[in-house]
């Protein structure tokens, strides 16, 4: 079956044991039920019994082909196990006695029990009864006992009998107990453990079974184990362990209380099975722990550190311990200490893995390791590269007693020798020196102690050496470096406070060094300017306090020896610390920066000049990229007065971008403006509508040009608000306009009055004068006569005309709309070109003013219409939205270029246009583009 998957081993186990006769139980490696027969559901009278521990209803598990005799459902019970696969186990359960009645197996099982065992009915009867349990309640002066009686003794005392007659009501209620308690008799203080199991018979309990065992011994021993445990518990939680056990037989585990916290696993998932346990192993350990644990068999000890799962991805280090706890071959059990060594190992594993880096480090590492007896004078060990850094074999430095004597540069051998003979145990220190290479160049080295100990009355100095060649040619270079330059160095020693100045430094600050003191507190006294001698008091102590990982760069005003102001830049950077790590000394450079700080005191005097400038005049100063001009580099903070925005709010720094703010039309006309203004280099002038913050519109003049700052085009320029000048210009055209529709008005009315009447009084008087003397007329004169009426009623007609022309009274009489379609019938009469009117006005009650000006609008418009865009269609809508009157005319001609400024201002009339909407507070775009036709909109306010 090891094929077979344990599904289908199951179904095949439901097969042969559903219909088998008997009580039987299937059972997987973790002892849980997995099958059941109706036998089996009886005897434990329990329907649910799969997936529950077989445990909760017998006592043990007998191994396997073995045979185990226990107490169920108050009846003893022959228990028989066999393993069917590595899965599954067989429990077979058959009744001792076939007759399972208390009066007929109870005398047959007396001396089944040595203790004291009796059997009551429902009643409280005594039904049956053994030897001891007679001689135990006779003890307590209880007369003869016999069956039939009740079990409720009056001799008990008072407490003693309410205690059985609460266990045997629990009992009789279906309840199974184990109880301890300390009986009153003779022996008092002894302590018992009492059995109680309901005889169960048709679903329904018909008596009691009862046993007592003495347990005084087990119950002192077990206080004495359980302080002895309490106090193994505390040791094992400050150790990291907990207690293990291993049945062989049985294959089974058991963890005592507090494992699975130290594993840090949950309880549910602690194994109770070898396979569950193994699946626990990390897999690369588990042939391991097999080998380990088929081992203890034989030599009945186990000891093996592991990995252990605790979840999908995560291990722990364990450590197992254990011995045998039985020679019996036939029970063969472990038990033990599990301890938790995971940090212990990690820090073993790190510790393993720094000594494998270090020593690949020091075999890579331009570097010597060494040891050396001080008080002899003698190399004792050499490792790393003594051969690339020196030329010399590890045998051939250890050979030559006196060999750093000879190789050491007599420059440097007397302060190497006096440092070396003053070493004392514990000491710490850094040094450089040279050494002569087995081919004749001197070798920097840099040397740091790693410990210094006394060893039988003999400094033994362990270090590190290092080649420092081409760092020393770089000091060598930088040195250079700086004495060919304007910088000075200083160097300053925090203990000491000694303060030493190159000559650069003397000279820039034009001291001799006879001239100053050698503490840096004096200097400063003598040379830092007095606004900044306190603040100069405190970095040596700020440095030694904080530290300092980083270079610093400070900016200082000293005072020259001649009493100038001096301007200093000085990088500083720590070049020694002490044990601690605090900081010990401190090198530094410095800069004589005193024309460009001037230059950039000036500038900063000039900036704020400019700033009072920008601030006292009414208006926006700007600046911004000429090929970016979304993110202005500045603005001025009167923007707020304008436009309602703080500089904050506008772009770069908010959201807002500035251009967004200015009308469509007028900025497409606003930046060929701009372009034109740069390609011809000059300043520019224009002028643009701006939405301000509130919604409503303002006029903006604006003039600007060009500079460059660091090969980058910028625009800058002044803006400054004009509304109040556009709509005083606005009340001017329109008081203009409102003149001089007035003297149209005054015209049309005395040519109509006037002249008109006079020429038709002429023409009626010549009629009738022709009609008098038609017969005179000669064809000649006829002829003149006839051509003499005609222009006297042409002139009539044409008077007429020029009145409705200069003033159309309809407007007056019959309303704008009504004027419109007059207008457009009489252009698709006497054109080709296909007028349409388009409106939703219901009531023509558009003011006067309003109607004339925008009549006027229409009239320019059509004419230019029909003068240029040799359209085809032209579309008028009149719209009445909210509170206002959008007018749009629209037309597909050939359109035209807006680029193209003078032709917009001056030839196709849109000045004019512009001025009369201005004159009613109305807007005025429009749009074009060649081949496309032209657009226009008005749009004005009913109420003002």
């Amino acid at each position: 079956m090891g094929i077979v998957s344990s599904e289908k081993q199951l179904e095949i186990f439901q097969e042969i044991f559903h219909n088998s006769p008997g009580v039987q139980v299937v059972i997987d490696c973790d002892n849980v039920i997995v099958f059941t027969n109706q036998s089996s559901q009886e005897l434990f009278n329990n329907q649910d019994l799969i997936g529950q521990p077989i445990l909760n209803f017998i006592d043990e598990i007998p191994f396997s082909k073995e045979k185990s005799s226990q107490l169920i459902n108050g009846f003893p019970y022959s228990i028989k196990s066999t393993t069917l696969t590595e899965n599954f186990r067989a429990l077979y359960l058959e009744p001792l006695f076939r007759t399972p009645d208390p009066e007929n197996w109870f005398t047959d099982i007396s001396d089944f029990f040595r203790e004291p065992m009796w059997v009551i009915n429902e009643h409280y009867q005594l039904v049956n009864y053994n030897e001891q349990f007679k001689l135990e309640v006779e003890k307590i002066g209880v007369r003869t006992v016999s069956k039939g009686d009740s079990v409720l003794y009056p001799e008990y005392p008072q407490k003693y009998l309410q205690f059985w007659q609460s266990i045997y009501n629990r009992a009789f209620q279906g309840e199974e107990i184990t109880h301890e308690f300390e009986r009153p008799d003779q022996a008092s203080g002894n302590y018992y453990s009492l059995s109680v199991v309901p005889i169960v018979k048709n679903s329904k309990v018909i008596g009691v079974a009862c046993f007592t065992k003495n347990i005084t011994d087990f119950k002192r021993q077990n206080e004495v184990l359980m302080n002895q445990s309490q106090k193994l518990k505390k040791a094992f939680g400050i150790a990291s362990m907990s207690e293990w056990e291993y049945d062989f037989k049985a294959q089974r585990f058991t963890w005592i209380e507090g494992t699975s916290k130290l594993l840090g696993i949950e309880s549910v998932k602690l194994p109770t099975s070898w396979t569950s346990f193994i699946k626990l192993i990390h897999p690369d350990h588990q042939n391991g722990v097999k080998q380990a644990f088929e081992t203890a068999r034989a030599s009945k000890f186990l000891k093996i550190e592991t990995k252990i799962r605790l979840d999908q991805k995560n291990y722990i280090w364990i450590k197992l311990s254990g011995i045998e706890t039985d020679d019996s071959d036939q029970n063969f059990r472990l038990i033990g200490i599990i301890q938790n060594i995971n940090s212990r190992k990690l820090a073993e594993l790190q510790l393993i893995e720094s000594e494998t880096r270090y020593r690949e480090l020091i075999s890579v590492a331009p570097a010597i390791i060494f040891q050396y007896n001080i008080s002899t004078d003698t190399g004792i060990y050499y490792s790393g590269k003594p051969l690339d850094i020196l030329g010399y074999t590890v045998d051939e430095m250890i050979r030559n007693k006196e060999f750093w004597t000879n190789k050491i540069h007599p420059e440097d051998y007397k302060r190497v020798a006096k440092h070396a003979m003053s070493l004392k145990p514990g000491d710490v220190y850094v040094k450089e020196y040279r050494v002569l290479h087995k081919r004749g160049n001197w070798v920097w080295v840099k040397e740091y102690s790693i410990d210094v100990k006394e060893v039988k009355g003999q400094i033994i100095l362990t270090a590190i050496s290092f080649d420092i060649t081409k760092e020393k040619e770089y000091e060598i270079r930088l040195n250079l470096a700086l004495e060919s330059s304007n910088l000075g160095v200083w160097e300053h020693h925090l203990v000491t406070d000694e303060f030493i100045l190159d000559d650069k430094m003397l000279r820039i600050i034009g001291y001799t060094r006879d001239e100053l003191p050698s503490n840096y507190q004096e200097v400063v006294k003598l040379t830092i300017h007095p606004d900044e001698q306190q603040r100069s008091h405190k970095i040596p102590i700020e440095v030694a306090k904080d530290g300092m990982e980083d270079i610093i760069v400070t900016y200082n005003k000293l005072i020259h020896k001649n009493g100038n102001v001096l301007y200093i830049e000085s990088y500083a950077i720590i070049a020694e610390r002490d044990d601690s790590k605090k900081p010990i000394k401190v090198i530094g450079t410095v800069k004589d920066v005193t024309e460009k700080r001037l230059q950039e005191i000036k500038l900063f005097e000039t900036n704020q000049t400019l700033q009072k400038i920008i601030e006292s005049v009414p208006g926006v100063v700007f600046r911004y990229p000429k090929d970016d001009p979304t993110n202005p580099d500045f603005i001025s903070d009167q923007i707020f007065e304008i436009t309602g925005y703080h500089p904050e709010e506008i772009h770069p720094k908010g959201d807002i971008s500035f251009l967004s703010l200015v009308n469509m039309n007028d900025a497409a006309v606003a930046t060929i403006e701009i372009e034109k203004a740069y390609q011809e280099q000059r300043s520019y002038q224009i002028t643009y509508r701006l939405k301000h913050k509130s919604g409503r519109n303002i006029w903006i003049w604006e003039r600007g040009g060009f500079v460059k700052i660091e090969d980058r085009e910028f625009v800058e320029g002044f803006m400054t608000d004009i509304t109040d000048k556009v709509k005083a210009e606005d009340r001017i055209i329109s008081a203009t306009l409102k003149a001089e529709d007035s003297e149209r008005s005054r015209i049309s009315r005395e040519i109509h009055d006037g002249l008109q009447q006079t020429l038709v009084s002429s023409l009626f008087s010549f009629q009738e004068f022709g009609t008098r003397i038609e017969k005179q007329f000669t064809p000649e004169l006829k002829q003149l006569f006839t051509n003499a009426l005609e222009t006297l009623q042409n002139g009539v007609a044409e008077t007429r005309m020029i009145a409705h022309s200069i003033m159309p009274k309809s407007i007056q009489d019959f309303g704008l709309i009504e004027t419109l379609e007059y207008m457009i019938e009489g252009l698709n009469r006497s054109t080709i070109t296909s007028f349409k009117l388009y409106h939703n006005i219901s009531e023509d009650n558009i003011r006067h003013e309003i109607a004339t000006s925008l009549y006027r609008i229409c009239q320019e418009a059509t004419n230019n219409i029909l003068k240029y865009a040799k359209a085809s269609e032209v579309e008028i809508q009149l719209i009445k939205h909210d509170n206002s009157l959008i007018m749009s005319i629209d037309d597909n001609g050939i359109g035209f270029d807006t680029n193209k400024k003078d032709l917009l201002y001056a030839g196709l009339g849109f000045s004019s246009m512009r001025s009369r909407a201005n004159a009613i507070s109305a807007t005025f775009d429009f749009n074009s583009t060649p081949g496309k036709g032209t657009s226009i909109v008005v749009e004005t306010p009913l109420k003002t």
